[in-house]
């Protein structure tokens, strides 16, 4: 990939890509339950129940009827699967509908919209940072736990989080195949600089930021691939290299 064919800038309309990237980890998610040894062990259970069954209850017809009965069973355990996976969907259907918040201009310090930064790689969007400048504890408690709110951040005159503007990360995504060339790392120092620019003295991710993995139970045990691990090993080295930007600024 050609760096300069890369540009990093802020927009107003967020990518369509923002909700494939959740796609992108539903599909991960669904392929961990399929692949998992408690789903295959009850689904290969539930098949040779109904063989059994079927050849009892209809001795003369009972291949007939397993041709219907084996792939009902199977759509079951599918619908199963996809059901589980949902909570993937309806972020992504946030993220949709009213994910992003219009500036005001008439705010108290200035405009209190979300802030778009988009690298794009040939015109077209690779990667997406969504964050939004928040004022006060109560805006900042709703995305940080509240140890966070309390004790981090505080400057040398003791000024905590909920005391100043604080930038927090509402999405921070680049997609898969163009991961591990460094435009994370871009979009996030991009965003620092704005957050600095309009004010904010500390950027955090929101706990419940937009890319966030979505707890699955016990299904989220077996990471068949080893995707979703990965995934928590990117978002724990974001914020560390994020608090690294931050020290580098001053």
């Amino acid at each position: 990939m050609s760096t300069s064919s890369l540009t990093t800038t802020l927009t107003t309309h967020p990518p369509d890509h923002l909700a494939s990237s959740i796609a992108q980890q539903l599909q991960s998610a669904n392929k961990a339950i399929i692949h998992h040894p408690v789903f295959l062990l009850c689904l290969t259970s539930a098949l040779y129940f109904t063989y059994h069954l079927t050849r009892t209850l209809q001795p003369s017809s009972w291949p007939t009827t397993l041709l219907i009965t084996i792939p009902a069973c199977i759509m079951t355990f599918l619908l199963a699967a996809a059901y589980t996976t949902s909570p993937y969907l309806e972020k992504a259907g946030r993220v949709e509908r009213s994910f992003l918040r219009s500036g005001n201009e008439g705010d108290e310090g200035g405009e209190r919209g979300d802030i778009v930064v988009v690298t794009k790689y040939k015109g077209r969007v690779i990667g997406t940072l969504v964050l939004r400048i928040m004022h006060g504890c109560s805006e900042v408690s709703a995305h940080l736990d509240d140890r966070v709110v309390r004790d981090e951040g505080k400057g040398d005159d003791g000024d905590g989080l909920s005391q100043v503007p604080v930038g927090v990360i509402r999405a921070w995504t680049v997609e898969q195949r163009y991961r591990g060339v460094g435009i994370g790392k871009g979009l996030l120092e991009f965003g620092v600089r704005v957050c600095r620019e309009r004010g904010a003295r500390r950027v955090v991710f929101s706990d419940g930021h937009a890319n966030r993995d979505v707890g699955l139970g016990v299904w989220g045990v077996w990471d068949w691939d080893g995707e979703r691990e990965r995934e928590r090993e990117r978002e724990g080295w974001a914020r560390g290299y994020l608090d690294v930007i931050q020290g580098g600024m001053g």
